[in-house]
Order: structure tokens, then sequence, then C-alpha cells
């Protein structure tokens, strides 16, 4: 997934999404009054850096997770960031808003893996959830979730530190790649677990209080899912909580046909093999997305 990157810079281009409110969002062209020209770009280190997901808080500004390059020796060798831009598209550093604010404090590595900020979630007492992965000391990936307190310092009334990690297997990697926030503060995650030779990747989904970042032991086993499509290449990509409080989550599988996606449902417990089960779909080719409007930022 890292092919054709070739940046040198944090390329914000989901930020420029700040770009088409109002007027601007009508005519596609792009906001001049964000950051002079529409876009913004951060040379944060000398290697390739990556956003990779976006919130924006209540007075417009924007909260970006992602990953920069650590130290060169290896690909990956990556270090997850969290940084806030300005409604106007100033300011680079942890969501203090001042020029002194040292910008290293806003990066974060655990392990010589990737480390990496997957989905922001602005919580509501005003912290910072930050959903990813990151590397364990047995040199393998776990789920991750951070938390930043509102001055933007890992809050560590959270899991100690600051991350919880969600463990799916004590023995393989997992990672999470989404995130998102019930009607009750409840954090949910999801990405892949791998399983067996034989099973391989399985969809895997858990939910986390957000108070201690303990694991909610009333969802699921013991606050997880893993739940098998029938492929052995599954990976949530989405996830998206109902009103009436059902998960529903969307990713890939490689089951029956080649380029399928699978959407199951579960009920608020997670408990979807109590019931009928998730209720999934395969679809062998799914309609492609609408175009992008106005330009992107690139490099």
């Amino acid at each position: 997934w890292r092919a054709g990157r070739g940046a040198v810079a944090l390329v914000l281009a989901l930020a420029t999404l700040v770009a088409f409110a109002g007027p601007a969002w009508a005519d596609t062209h792009m906001d001049e009054s964000f950051s002079e020209d529409g876009a913004r770009i951060l040379n944060r280190t000398s290697k390739n850096d990556e956003a990779r997901s976006l919130a924006f808080r209540s007075d417009g500004s924007v909260v970006l997770g992602g990953w920069d390059d650590n130290n060169h020796s290896s690909w990956k060798a990556l270090r997850m960031v969290t940084i806030a831009i300005a409604a106007d598209g100033t300011g680079s550093g942890p969501f203090c808003g001042s020029s002194s604010c040292d910008p290293k404090t806003d990066r974060k590595t655990w392990s010589p893996l990737t480390d990496s900020a997957e989905e922001v979630l602005l919580l509501s007492d005003g912290r910072y959830a930050f959903v990813g992965h990151a590397g364990d000391s047995g040199n393998k990936y776990d789920c991750v979730v951070v938390v930043r307190d509102t001055d933007a310092s890992l809050d560590t009334s959270f899991a100690s530190n600051g991350k919880s990690d969600v463990r799916f297997s004590t023995s393989e990697n997992d990672q999470c790649y989404a995130g998102a926030l019930q009607s009750d503060g409840k954090i949910v995650v999801g990405g892949w677990v791998y399983t067996s030779s034989s099973t391989g990747r399985n969809l895997a989904l858990a939910r986390v209080n957000p108070s201690d970042g303990s694991l909610d032991t009333s969802f699921g086993s013991g606050g997880k899912v893993v739940y098998n499509a029938g492929g052995n290449g599954e990976h949530i990509k989405a996830i998206d909580v109902q009103p009436d409080g059902k998960i529903l989550v969307a990713g890939t599988t490689n089951a029956g046909t080649s380029g399928s996606t699978t959407k199951p449902g579960y009920p608020s417990s997670g408990n979807a093999g109590k019931s009928r089960g998730p209720s999934c779909r395969k679809e062998v080719a799914p309609p492609p997305h609408p175009p992008l409007l106005g330009k992107r930022a690139t490099t």
C-alpha cells in the first residue's frame, strides 16, 4: 500500500476540504483564504510523510493524524503524527496555537515498525482520540488508541500512558485503520488480525471505554469481535454507528471473487453470532467514487 507515494512532504490533500466551505464549494474553486492558495503542504522530513485522516473542530480548525519518517533506516521506521492547523491554514503545532511550540512533541514512536494514526476522533469532553497501530516489544503490530488531552499532551489517565493497546492476538499481527464514536462516547475500532495460515487475515472489531482505555467487556467476547467472511485477506476500512446503536463496518474480503467488498452489520452488543449473524453483502464491482471537485494538493 506504499506504492506510488513518492512524496517528500506531508501532503494535506484532505485539508483542502476546508477550501470547499461556503461559496467555494459551489464553484469548485480553491478557497484562497485557506493558506493563501487553498492548499497546505508541510515538509515534515526529508523522506516520505502522509496524512491519513482528519477531523474539524468547532472553530473550523483541522486536526490531522498520520505518520512521518522516523530515522530513514527502513521503510517500516515510521512514527505517529498528530497535528492541528488553524481554519485559515496557518500553524502546524501540537494544538497549542503558538509559534513557540516544539513541533517534535506531536510525533510519537513506540517501535522500529510503522506507528500510524489512521482515524481522528473528537471526544465530547474536548480530548482527541487517534485510532491506528503501533509496534510492540515483540516486534509485531497491535491496534492502538492514543488519546491526547485538550492541550495535546498525552492523557495519562487513559491506559496510564495515553495509549491503549487493543490486542486481538498475543502472538500474531493486528492493525486498525478505522474508528467511530458511539453516542455514549465509547470508541469503536476496526481493522484486521492474522488468525492462521488457512484463514489469514480476518475482520477485527473492538470497543474501548473512553475514560481509562479499557476494553468494554459487554461487547462481543471480552470487548472484541473477530469474524471471518469466508476469505483469508479481510480488512475493515470504515466504521459507522447507526442511530439505533448498531455498528456498520465496511471493508474487503477475497472470498468468492476477486475485488469483493463486505459490509457486515453488528448489534450494539457485538454478538452477531447469537442472532442472525452479520448482514453481509459482497459486491463484485462496486460503483466508482464520484470525481473530486477542484484540484488536489500535490508535491
